[in-house]
């Protein structure tokens, strides 16, 4: 093939190439003369150019089945085979989720489809309409008669995308087809029942089960017998729909309710009992706890959090709680002597958070985001005096990073006060790379600010 003749195209690559060319520089491959080096590179800018000569508009936007091209000799193209080490290389520049570029290098040969056809499959982006071809690639058949290859590259599912489509028991075959090698699974929020938790209980490499969206009803009992056969999962977010009861029907686990030992984050949510909140068991690996849409009393969350105080590191505490009272978190700081990054919402919190008898002496905390649920009379609660008076104290000496929601309007109520803030902060001592400042944020969704 002939590269592109276009000019002034600049390859997404080429930064990529550079470091490829000066580490080829380095590196022994025992006798392989310069000019055959020259070839290689010559090889990969042609290759490269040739994927960008791909017209986009002929792929679909979920690659269903793509098939092997047809070989090419290197003589018609005058340069030699590009080893598969160096295009696995120049793949690795890629993003995992740019799945347009691995659809364009799967149709350049035989060695490019081979070396990119697992990265296009490993995560791949799955919208409606589209659900039930894929579904029909990877799960040809309803049994396991029939298998397909292409399910074994499969490493992350997100299905957040969904709307109405397919059926619960799609849902449930592709989890059992994806489960040798599935790492990460974002659920949909319907058609997601009974046989699809059945189905995640066989994914024994899963690291990652978002099931936040999942809007049909969830028993606590179902959920943990799931989980207990789950020995690899570190970040785990319960449904909103989630009925946590002691019992459904009769029915106890007789396991307890212990999370996984390797569980490094932990999102509650749902309708949780008081029970389960006192009663739940935790590794010593947990170190991230957000709080969001729960329905339980404050006295339970307020047991939970001294009960696992000592190792968390991040704590989040979303506004959709409507069981706390407005200053139900001025002691965090007291209760978390361990805790490096917060996020509150101002609803659950007043002024006498940043009191001295509040703020532990050298409490470790770094960032601090106050979120607001935008209710009248929650942006004035707080004030930028009442932190700038605690900082130019000295408490809090390892704060470098302060967030505000843009709900709490301090920007345009208090702009004098955000600068005193901001000083405040950057002259402090910073490490190497460290940031350090003072950011309004539009609040998206719990745990997902933007800087």
């Amino acid at each position: 093939m002939a590269p592109p003749t276009s000019t002034g195209r600049r390859s997404i690559f080429s930064d990529g190439i550079d470091m490829l060319e000066s580490s080829l520089a380095n590196v022994n491959f025992g006798g392989v003369d310069n000019r055959t080096m020259d070839d290689l590179l010559s090889s990969t800018y042609s290759a490269i150019g040739n994927l960008e000569a791909l017209s986009p508009d002929c792929l679909p936007t979920i690659p269903i089945s793509i098939e092997a091209p047809e070989y090419v000799p290197a003589s018609r193209e005058g340069y030699p085979v590009l080893p598969q080490e160096i295009i696995l290389h120049i793949l690795s520049f890629v993003r995992p989720d740019n799945q347009q570029f691995f659809a364009n290098a799967c149709k350049v040969s035989r060695t490019w489809y081979h070396a990119a056809i697992g990265h296009l499959y490993a995560r791949p982006y799955i919208t409606t309409g589209k659900y039930e071809k894929f579904i029909a690639q990877i799960c040809p058949t309803v049994t396991h008669t029939k298998h397909s290859p292409l399910a074994e590259f499969i490493k992350s599912l997100d299905l957040s995308h969904l709307l109405y489509d397919g059926k619960s028991s799609y849902t449930a075959r592709l989890l059992r087809r994806t489960a040798p090698n599935l790492e990460e699974f974002i659920a949909p929020a319907t058609k997601f029942g009974y046989s699809c938790m059945v189905a995640l209980g066989n994914c024994h490499q899963l690291r990652v089960l978002d099931l936040r969206l999942v809007t049909q009803s969830l028993g606590l009992v179902d959920l943990f017998q799931t989980m207990s056969r789950l020995k690899e999962l570190r970040n785990l977010t319960f449904p909103r729909s989630l009925m946590m009861t002691t019992g459904e029907q009769g029915r106890t686990f007789s396991g307890g309710y212990n999370l996984p030992e390797k569980l490094e984050c932990f999102c509650l949510t749902g309708n949780v009992s008081d029970t389960f909140l006192t009663t739940v068991n935790v590794s010593e690996n947990l170190t991230e706890l957000r709080i969001a849409h729960a329905f339980a009393r404050h006295g339970s969350i307020k047991n939970l959090l001294n009960r696992w105080s000592s190792q968390l590191k991040v704590l989040e505490i979303n506004y959709h709680i409507s069981t706390l009272p407005h200053n139900a978190m001025d002691k965090i700081l007291v209760t978390c002597l361990g805790l490096e990054k917060l996020r509150i919402a101002v609803d659950f919190v007043s002024h006498r958070l940043f009191d001295e008898e509040n703020t532990p002496v050298n409490h470790p905390l770094k960032r601090l985001d106050l979120d607001s649920s935008g209710y009248l009379g929650a942006g004035h609660k707080l004030n930028a005096d009442h932190i700038f008076i605690c900082l130019a104290e000295g408490r809090l000496p390892h704060l470098r990073i302060l967030r505000i929601s843009e709900k709490l309007n301090w920007k345009g109520r208090d702009a004098q006060g955000l600068e005193d803030l901001a000083v405040v902060l950057e002259s402090r001592e910073t490490g190497p790379g460290e940031i350090v400042g003072v950011w309004e944020f539009d609040t998206i969704e719990p745990g997902h600010g933007k800087f």
